[in-house]
């Protein structure tokens, strides 16, 4: 799943995130997600998990820089953020939150890891926009 979030700096990034969620409580999952509906898609599952991850991932990621993003302990740091705050709102759903992996972190098409530093770190630049980072 993609979401765009703010960082620190007011850019937006996108972040790109594996998760893997399992069916914990029977009796909540039917009664609290499925109501009168007779099937559910994994699209239809999508919909309902995606505003959860957009408040998590702005939360944990709005107090980060895109310099902190591109660090591998920042990236584990929101992954912990995103799974704590999965994890409460998804039990109430009856559902088990199990995993969740940073694939992406990308601003305009661009994946941060590609953003070029100068010697005076206040002029990083993107390489495709050129956007100061």
């Amino acid at each position: 799943m993609t979401c765009p979030v703010m960082t620190s700096e007011f850019l937006e990034v996108d972040i790109t995130l594996s998760l893997t969620v399992q069916i914990d409580d029977v009796a909540l999952f039917f009664t609290n997600l499925m109501g009168a509906r007779s099937t559910m898609s994994v699209s239809d599952l999508k919909q309902i998990i995606s505003p959860l991850l957009q408040q998590a991932l702005s939360e944990a990621v709005g107090r980060l820089s895109t310099k902190d993003l591109v660090t591998g302990q920042r990236r584990e740091d929101v992954e912990s953020l995103v799974a704590k705050a999965l994890r409460t709102s998804l039990n109430r759903y009856g559902l088990r939150f199990a995993a969740v992996q940073t694939l992406t972190i990308a601003h305009r098409n661009t994946t941060l890891s590609n953003v070029e530093s100068a010697n005076d770190e206040t002029d990083r630049h993107c390489r495709r926009c050129g956007k100061t980072l």
